[in-house]
């Protein structure tokens, strides 16, 4: 039987094995959203992941933080871009919430304030 299996067989299925858990932690590791405008936290939600709903920040902001009628607009900075927050197509924002958590798992920031998204206002 062992004539049968070529000889990278083990180590294909270790790096398979590997980035199947990789994909998982990706989708499952959790992280903070905190929107926020200047100094003051306008709104917080916890437990976010790549299969979670993100909530619409503007509906739950603080009140007195935005003037009446003044809408909401939360950038955030991936790298060095920064990047502009849709409540309505929330994808690249969960793209940065997978790369986040695996960025720390792989740099050992093990805590919990390093699993903080910050999201400010405009």
């Amino acid at each position: 039987m062992k004539d049968i299996m070529f000889k990278g067989a083990g180590v294909i299925s270790a790096v398979i094995f590997l980035v199947i858990v990789l994909v998982v932690y990706g989708l499952l590791a959790t992280v903070t959203l905190v929107y926020e405008k200047g100094e003051c936290e306008a709104f917080r939600q916890d437990g976010v992941n790549v299969v979670t709903e993100i909530e619409d920040p503007s509906e739950n902001l603080r009140e007195g933080l935005f003037a009446e009628g003044e809408e909401a607009v939360f950038t955030y900075t991936s790298g060095n871009e920064t990047k502009t927050f849709d409540p309505e197509n929330p994808v690249e924002l969960k793209l940065e919430i997978a790369k986040t958590v695996i960025i720390n798992l792989f740099t050992f920031k093990w805590d919990e304030g390093d699993n903080v998204i910050i999201l400010t206002a405009k």
